[in-house]
């Protein structure tokens, strides 16, 4: 049993050139997603997403078998990693779960299974299903480098957003002061003054609230 699960590691998550299995277990998992990532696409125009209603339907629902099923034999094999973090059989796979690539994987099931139990806006849901696309990150490195530069950078992150956060206060309090006793709507609390602030201060500009006193 544990070689077989060692084996189903090295196909899902080793990558390596020379073994064929994991290439194409590789290969075939990012062309799903890419194909899942168009189909949502087309399925949103009425003149295509119409007819082929049935063939969307039936793709999803292979879509959904496998990548469940890709999702289970991860965690189940997350334990021959080599990582002391997963090398316990239960807490190893709990803290798996919560990683970012398991999350990803979950995140891309987990609407089709909400789906049966609670009500939820088709809309909605087809757009949920562009989240596959993040599942990329278990075949490029280019979102580990970003998320790794994410955190070595967080303290200038935190320290940007506190920053952010001032200015749009003292924005929002200073227009208030100005404006709201002309626009009491617009601008009749700091809290609604501060979609103005968040506008101005990020240079979008919308023009659908702005000040009229001198």
């Amino acid at each position: 049993m544990r070689a077989l699960r060692r084996r189903v590691f090295e196909i899902l998550e080793t990558g390596r050139p020379d073994d064929r299995a994991s290439v194409r277990c590789d290969v075939f998992l990012v062309t799903l997603i890419l194909l899942n990532v168009l189909a949502t696409i087309l399925e949103s125009v009425r003149e295509i997403g119409g007819p082929l209603r049935r063939f969307f339907s039936d793709f999803e629902l292979l879509s959904v078998a496998i990548f469940s099923v890709e999702y289970l034999l991860r965690s189940w094999s997350c334990v021959e990693s080599g990582d002391p973090r997963y090398r316990h059989s239960l807490r190893g796979r709990v803290r798996h779960a919560f990683s970012f690539s398991a999350v990803v994987d979950l995140v891309a099931v987990l609407p089709f299974y909400l789906s049966t139990v609670v009500p939820i806006d088709l809309r909605f849901l087809r757009v949920l299903r562009l989240l596959r696309i993040f599942k990329l990150s278990h075949y490029f490195s280019a979102l580990d480098i970003l998320l790794e530069a994410v955190r070595t950078e967080r303290r200038a992150f935190g320290a940007a957003f506190f920053l952010l956060t001032l200015g749009t206060l003292f924005a929002a309090s200073g227009i208030y002061l100005f404006e709201h006793e002309t626009q009491p709507v617009a601008f009749g609390s700091i809290p609604a003054a501060m979609w103005w602030a968040v506008a101005t201060l990020t240079t979008v500009g919308y023009g659908d609230v702005t000040p009229v006193t001198v």
